[in-house]
């Protein structure tokens, strides 16, 4: 048990009933202050991760969109390549 624990509810114990009641009723208020607190984290929490899944989504859509155009420059690059192979033996043909 943690030594803070433990010396609270050591002291607790050791207090008047009066003061007892004071101090349950304390204890309740910040419990009820760290559970708002916690709510609050894990609405914050939800939020961040479904700003992270939609930004993961979007990463991906774009590396597709990548792997896409990278094809399609190969392509380009193919037909560039065939052309100029056709033009040098042209040229070769008219000497």
């Amino acid at each position: 048990m943690n030594k803070y624990v433990f010396l609270i509810l050591f002291s607790f114990f050791n207090l008047p009933a009066g003061e007892k009641s004071e101090s349950i009723t304390l204890l309740q208020e910040t419990i009820r202050q760290q559970d708002k607190q916690l709510a609050q984290y894990d609405t914050e929490k939800n939020t961040n991760d479904n700003k992270i899944n939609e930004l993961t989504k979007q990463i991906e859509h774009l590396q597709k969109e990548l792997i896409s155009i990278n094809n399609e420059l190969d392509s380009c690059q193919e037909e560039h390549s065939l052309l100029i192979g056709q033009r040098d033996h042209m040229k070769t043909l008219v000497k």
